[in-house]
């Protein structure tokens, strides 16, 4: 008897309503209009006619689901899929400047705000809130570009608009200085001038002193000369702004106050520090023994206001040369010949750290108080190490003493390198010598080591194990 299945699957649809994504663009699976088909043996698969969905798609759409079992018997049921655009568009403005005519009038259009406005479908339409002015409006002004797209969704973004009188024809000019040192340490009473020059200008106009930061005016005047010692340490900038009267810089704060007919030059860019070299220290000995070439390393500290730049710099006695140099504070003495050094940390400004004078500092840099580093060339007695009976039978006395304080191990291995025990492993005191019992009486019998390691040397004593 054969068995067969030739009932076709009961399937079930559902609408949907589905968003197009900032691209213009949807896609849909069989799963999300399928509302629960079923089929007496399984549904094998849920297939839709169509899936992807753009912008020309918007409104109702009608699919068609297919489900299929393991037999090839197959059902389909159409849903509507709603494709809506709920995406505001993206709308980009820039400022603009309009000039009036003799008339005293002066007209903007969308294209002089629009800052490239865009959306996921299409612009329908684009509009100012405002587009005729008059001199009643000289200066700054505010418009607001309004952006729909073609399903009436909108988005808005504000653009200023500098107003001109008609026939402005001041020139700000080009502003330079001959004076290379835009870079000047301040607040220690020294005074340190800036002369600046103007070329090219019309009209009449000031000099002027920008914070960086905030764009505040704070300082003007008629010289281009400014004492930079006068004001706190930061970033500045630099500024000639030529007007038709001087009565349009009453009230001004800040660049973007000026009204009317302007212009202003070139930027020059000057930056101040109020730098200290700090207070240094060592925790390390300030006489160093060297013995062979063995390492003595030195780690350097600062405390206090340094910087906005540093290094760390190890000088000769005298302090005319720099022997090394590093940001980390950290130097090897244990290979330097015998004599006397200069440890110092130096803060400088932005300037190039290879070009400053160790013995005559000039410009904006700070050399703290010098730590001096004695090197001598010296030498300690060796560690020693013994241990009885030997031969032994089983338990062995051993016993060291170091010279020097420090950390030390005492192990016992067989001649084939193999650990056998760790006796020690602390810090070895110079004022007492260290004993030891070691029981040996599991071991087979044969020739053994006592290995003794401190922090420079490393010794050995045989011992022979004869039972």
């Amino acid at each position: 008897m054969t068995v067969v299945d030739g009932l076709a699957p009961v399937v079930a649809c559902q609408d949907i309503t589905v968003q197009l994504d900032s691209n213009g663009r949807v896609v849909i699976a069989a799963g999300d209009v399928d509302n629960g088909s079923t089929d007496n043996c399984g549904i094998s698969s849920l297939s839709l006619d169509e899936t992807d969905f753009d912008c020309s798609h918007l409104g109702e759409n009608t699919v068609t689901l297919t489900a299929m079992d393991a037999s090839g018997n197959s059902s389909s049921c159409t849903a509507t899929v709603t494709v809506v655009d709920d995406l505001a568009p993206v709308v980009a403005c820039q400022d603009a400047t309009l000039e009036l005519d003799q008339n005293g009038l002066a007209s903007l259009s969308v294209l002089d705000i629009d800052g490239g406005s865009s959306d996921n479908c299409s612009i329908a339409s684009m509009s100012l809130d405002r587009y005729d002015f008059d001199t009643s409006d000289i200066g700054t002004q505010q418009v607001t570009l309004t952006v729909t797209d073609s399903n009436g969704n909108s988005s808005t973004c504000i653009a200023n608009v500098e107003i001109l009188p008609a026939g402005c024809n001041v020139d700000g000019g080009t502003i330079a200085t001959n004076d290379e040192r835009l870079n000047l340490c301040v607040g220690d009473g020294v005074s340190d001038y800036i002369q600046v020059t103007i070329t090219g200008n019309s009209g009449v106009g000031k000099f002027g002193l920008i914070d960086a930061g905030t764009h505040e005016v704070v300082a003007s005047n008629n010289s281009g000369i400014f004492n930079m010692e006068n004001y706190p340490a930061g970033n500045y900038y630099l500024v000639y702004a030529s007007v038709e009267t001087l009565s349009q810089f009453q009230g001004v704060n800040y660049v973007s106050d000026l009204e009317g007919c302007f212009d202003v030059s070139n930027f020059l860019s000057v930056s101040t520090f109020e730098i200290s070299a700090g207070l240094i220290s060592t925790e390390g000995p300030t006489t160093v023994c060297i013995n062979g070439g063995s390492q003595s390393k030195l780690q350097f500290y600062v405390t206090g206001n340094f910087g906005p730049n540093f290094r760390w710099a190890v000088l000769n006695q005298a302090g005319t040369n720099v022997l090394k140099h590093n940001s980390t504070g950290k130097f090897n003495f244990g290979l330097a010949a015998a004599g006397t050094y200069q440890v110092v940390h130096v803060a400088y400004g932005n300037i190039n750290p290879g070009s400053i004078n160790v013995s005559n500092p000039q410009g904006c840099v700070e050399i703290s108080t010098p730590i001096f580093i004695t090197v001598e060339s010296c030498t300690s007695a060796m560690p020693t190490l013994s241990s009885n009976p030997n031969p032994v039978r089983d338990i062995s006395q051993v016993e060291f003493d170091v010279s020097e304080g420090g950390h030390a191990t005492l192990e016992v291995f067989d001649l084939a390198g193999r650990h056998i025990q760790t006796l020690y492993d602390g810090y070895a005191d110079p004022s007492h010598v260290h004993r030891f019992a070691f029981d040996g009486g599991a071991l087979p019998n044969g020739v053994y080591l006592y290995r003794l390691t401190t922090e420079k040397d490393v010794i050995l004593d045989k011992f022979i194990l004869a039972k």
